[in-house]
């Protein structure tokens, strides 16, 4: 397991229209680099059910950790993608894929892009951390938190809300739920009209989880010689781009940084030509007022 860092750095100018969301807050204002490892140790003790997030970061991008286990089995919704990455464990994020339950599995080291308007529920379990990425609600935006009779599509219970703050929001939603009627028969309540959501759900098949080192390894000449590549292509509105550093150190909105192909710090072991370090950065092309 990589031992990374988070950090954020001012965009450069050069960068291009695509980078909308990012920070125009000046370099003497930013926030410090953090220790990822660090920062996980001392917040251990706020992942707790039945969310078990922690943010991290809460701007024109909300990065939080999630640590296990955790009690849920409703469905988060919402306009925007989210960003997996396993740090320590696997988890089980089930999804309704066009109509369907399925189990999608993440293990430790691998990353997952979830499209937008897919219902998805985090299964987290003990001893296991991971990173969620997601954007900034727009104002005119509602997420979801629905429950399903059964293994069913039909809807038992659901809230709509404009999202701040999972962590804070999603706890009192669930505690309605489990005091509910609804709860307690199983049923529908025929007496609550079950809201039209604002949104019509997804239709696109959900990607499978992938090996971060495992591409990063399998790309490393290109990012060595500067070509851009996508981790997830260009058919999202999420961008995940990986860049050999030192030369990224300052163009990222949100940077992550590990040891990308060898865990030894020895040039002779890792071979020649190989970068020790490598580093992705993800943003939405979503604008922002």
């Amino acid at each position: 397991m990589r031992r990374p860092i988070g950090g954020w750095a001012e965009p450069r100018p050069s960068d291009g229209p695509r980078h909308t969301l990012q920070s125009a807050a000046p370099r003497a204002a930013m926030e410090r680099l953090v220790r990822v490892k660090t920062w996980v140790e001392e917040n251990r003790a706020s992942f707790l059910p039945p969310v078990c997030n922690k943010l991290l970061h809460q701007k024109q991008l909300k990065i939080m950790f999630v640590g296990g286990p955790n009690t849920r089995k409703d469905y988060h919704i919402e306009e925007g993608e989210e960003v997996f990455y396993q740090l320590e464990g696997d988890m089980v994020l089930r999804v309704l894929e066009r109509g369907k339950h399925r189990d999608v599995i993440i293990r430790q080291g691998e990353i997952f892009l979830l499209p937008a308007r897919v219902p998805h529920s985090p299964q987290r379990f003990a001893n296991t951390v991971g990173l969620v990425i997601e954007r900034k609600r727009l104002k005119t935006e509602l997420d979801g938190l629905r429950y399903y009779v059964g293994d069913t599509t039909d809807v038992l219970f659901e809230k709509w809300f404009y999202c701040e703050d999972l962590g804070t929001q999603l706890a009192p939603i669930i505690q309605e739920f489990f005091s509910s009627e609804q709860h307690r028969t199983g049923k529908p309540n025929p007496d609550q009209l079950l809201k039209e959501p604002p949104f019509p759900l997804s239709t696109r098949s959900v990607m499978e989880p992938m090996s971060l080192e495992a591409w990063l390894d399998g790309h490393h000449r290109e990012l060595q010689a500067g070509t851009p590549l996508s981790l997830f292509g260009d058919t999202y509105e999420t961008q995940c781009l990986p860049s050999w550093l030192p030369s990224c150190a300052w163009s990222l909105s949100w940077a992550w940084w590990g040891t990308a192909w060898h865990s030894s710090s020895s040039a002779a072991e890792r071979g020649p030509g190989r970068p020790t370090r490598c580093s992705w950065s993800a943003w939405s092309s979503r604008t922002f007022s």
